[in-house]
């Protein structure tokens, strides 16, 4: 009885170098997808602008006093509805309010699609080919007043294509509250896309002064009294002077006794 043959002795070195090329794609299939992957990321991320933050102070505020400031921001990238904004470093009793987003309509009709109305062909009639174009020649940078020649004989310029340009969408967040402690603090400020990865951070110096104190007011103290020990928030206690009214001395008078002696 013949033994029995493995499959790889069955092959032929042919096709055993095909078997082996193969596996070899295989395994580098998605090593290929992933690098070509990064590639394209790292090409989009070097033409994509940065977001930028656009308010570079905060006002100040006042301890115990309601405050509201505004941070702005813009993104030319033409994902400005994935823009987020966060705030670190905020004094006590102040927090983050609420963002606002004023999207382009360039950006708030990208998701649509116009539908193509269906373009009827006549097999009778035949398009005329349109004449060879040729392009353009650009005007020297240091040239103020151009004159374009004439293109070729028979032929014509091609028509340039006009970029659209894209309008920059704009964030608006509050930072809203009643600080309660004094001093001078830096807010950090990251804006950032979620689509394009991109980011900006920047800190605001934000101030705070103490409020304002007030005192109570004191009545007049009475005559010969003075406040001691007295505050804002206390008038004291009175300290008076009395003055004492000298009480009068009685005298007496004793008459000197008289002997009368008889004669």
């Amino acid at each position: 009885m013949a033994s029995k043959k493995s499959f790889l002795s069955r092959l032929s070195s042919k096709q055993k170098l095909s078997l082996f090329f193969f596996a070899v794609l295989l395994l580098a299939f998605p090593l290929i997808v992933l690098a070509v992957k990064f590639q394209q990321d790292f090409r989009s991320r070097a033409y994509t602008p940065s977001p930028i933050i656009t308010t570079s102070s905060l006002p100040s505020a006042t301890q115990g006093t309601k405050y509201e400031a505004t941070v702005l921001g813009i993104d030319s990238s033409g994902y400005g509805n994935f823009l987020s904004m966060n705030f670190s470093g905020l004094p006590a009793g102040l927090s983050k309010g609420p963002c606002q987003i004023s999207a382009p309509a360039a950006d708030k009709i990208r998701p649509s699609v116009t539908p193509i109305p269906p373009i009827s062909v006549s097999p009778t009639k035949k398009t005329p080919a349109a004449p060879p174009c040729v392009p353009q020649p650009p005007c020297p940078a240091d040239s103020s007043n151009c004159q374009v020649p004439p293109p070729p004989s028979g032929k014509s310029y091609c028509p340039r294509p006009t970029p659209t340009p894209i309008t920059p969408t704009q964030i608006s967040c509050l930072i809203t509250g009643v600080p309660t402690t004094p001093g001078t603090f830096k807010v950090i400020v990251t804006l950032s896309n979620s689509q394009t990865k991109l980011s900006a951070t920047q800190g605001l110096g934000l101030s705070v002064t103490p409020s304002p104190t007030t005192c109570i007011m004191c009545p007049p103290p009475p005559v010969n009294c003075t406040y001691v020990g007295g505050s804002c928030s206390s008038c004291g206690t009175l300290s008076c002077q009395v003055t004492r009214t000298p009480t009068p001395t009685t005298r007496f008078y004793t008459p000197t006794p008289i002997i009368y002696r008889p004669n």
